[in-house]
């Protein structure tokens, strides 16, 4: 029980401040609200200016309505839940006048439901990459952190993502700390166990960031036939059946390491028995912000093997780098077929044998003659000369396409031609471009 009034501003004051980590805005966490404003309860404490600034926070009409708002507070904050103003406070509860906020130090009060139109209406008409800044500063922090991990994964908006993501820092759960004498396997797997519950792209990101820091930290300068602490745990993870823990070891990885990492990334994105696993590491790739670093998977489309060509061309598309749309159309005309560009063919008979009697042998003996009938078949039907395009090719030719399209962002056609006289509508081809690209000329 939290009460409020003149008396307890003193008290109120000396508190520390505390952070609000609830991502839900309930109405506890309204109340711990109430904590982080404590020097601003003493210095608003003035009759006259609790007046305007109720005034101030009262624009929307019938607020004693008990609905669902938003309650921007004057330190930055927002509250999130159903409330009615009365009295000068914002009750949060309909029986418990404990539960309240005192209306000076609330600024603006807006209706959920009007927020959230509001941000229907943006997610139509805003600029890619900036709905998740737009969401934080109207206090709708569950739509913004489902639109910023969204955008985690797309290559072009990451970096516009990233910026997001330290405005919603304080919003969200913190990493567990490092305990002492604990080894990097330790340290690991507390970050995968706090990922257990609920990983989000950003939870995900917030947590190898975090690794990989501590990985840079912790590793001293070794000899040349010396292995970190931190590899060799991290290796370890990379070998278990676990694809959550390999994820987070290949970001974990890709963020200590930088460009060294990109072998490792390659190896597993082509060989990883997971196919999560296997497009999480090419997108790393695709992090990485270096088309050399998929010059071995455009090498790959040409190998032997089916399933490592279609390995490779789902890693490119993954990886979203412009320099593998040629080697894709092209493998996208060879009809699946590495080095033969015409397909196995065969030759199919279909019809009937028939039976019939085409002649009489006279056969003598003990003088008579006997009339032996000469037995033949007669065939009828038709033998065709097929080329027979299997299932397997065919998956191999949608994996081209898909390919194709995660890159450009464009879907000129399902055929080597339809790529081909899209692909030449450009004059040049900017190494840089991201999905979508612009629409050629």
């Amino acid at each position: 029980m939290l009460a409020i009034g003149g008396r307890h501003s003193q008290h109120l004051a000396d508190m520390p401040m505390k952070r609000i980590i609830s991502m839900n805005f309930t109405r506890c966490s309204a109340l711990l609200t109430l904590f982080a404003m404590g020097p601003l309860w003493a210095q608003t404490s003035d009759p006259a200016s609790t007046k305007n600034a109720s005034v101030d926070a009262n624009q929307n009409a019938n607020t004693e309505s008990f609905s669902r708002r938003v309650l921007k507070l004057k330190n930055g904050q927002f509250v999130r839940t159903a409330c009615s103003l009365k009295e000068g406070k914002w009750m949060l509860s309909k029986k418990d006048p404990s539960k309240s906020i005192p209306a000076m130090f609330v600024e603006q009060a807006t209706l959920e439901k009007d927020l959230i139109k509001r941000f229907k209406r943006q997610s139509k008409s805003a600029a890619p990459g900036t709905l998740p800044a737009w969401c934080l500063q109207h206090g709708l922090l569950k739509e913004g952190l489902r639109q910023l991990d969204e955008d985690l994964g797309v290559h072009a908006l990451r970096a516009q993502a990233l910026e997001a993501l330290a405005g919603y820092e304080p919003f969200l759960p913190t990493p567990p700390q490092v305990q002492a004498l604990a080894t990097p396997a330790d340290t690991f797997a507390s970050h995968a166990r706090w990922l257990a519950t609920k990983n989000t792209s950003s939870l995900h990101e917030l947590a190898a960031r975090n690794l990989a820091r501590l990985a840079k930290s912790e590793t001293p300068t070794l000899a040349p036939d010396e292995t970190a602490p931190w590899e060799r745990d991290l290796v370890q993870v990379l070998t278990g059946s676990k694809p959550q823990h390999r994820d987070l070891a290949l970001s974990t990885w890709a963020q200590w390491q930088g460009q060294r990492s990109g072998q490792l990334l390659r190896r597993f994105a082509m060989l990883d028995r997971n196919e999560g696993t296997r497009d999480h590491a090419a997108n790393l790739l695709g992090h990485l912000e270096n088309p050399a670093q998929v010059s071995g998977l455009i090498a790959w489309l040409d190998h032997d093997h089916a399933e490592i060509r279609m390995r490779a061309a789902s890693a490119l598309g993954h990886s979203g780098y412009p320099a593998a749309v040629p080697a894709l159309v092209a493998a996208l005309g060879s009809g699946g077929s590495s080095s033969v560009n015409r397909v196995p063919h065969a030759n199919i008979f279909i019809g009937a044998q028939t039976a019939y009697v085409q002649d009489f042998d006279v056969e003598v003996a003990n003088r008579s003659s006997i009339a032996d009938p000469v037995v033949n078949v007669l065939p009828t039907g038709v033998v065709l000369d097929a080329g027979v395009v299997s299932i397997a090719i065919h998956r191999q030719r949608t994996t081209y396409h898909k390919a194709l399209n995660r890159i450009t962002g464009h879907r000129p056609g399902t055929t080597e031609k339809a790529w081909t006289r899209w692909l030449q509508k450009y004059e040049t081809v900017d190494t840089d471009w991201r999905a979508p690209w612009p629409a050629p000329k």
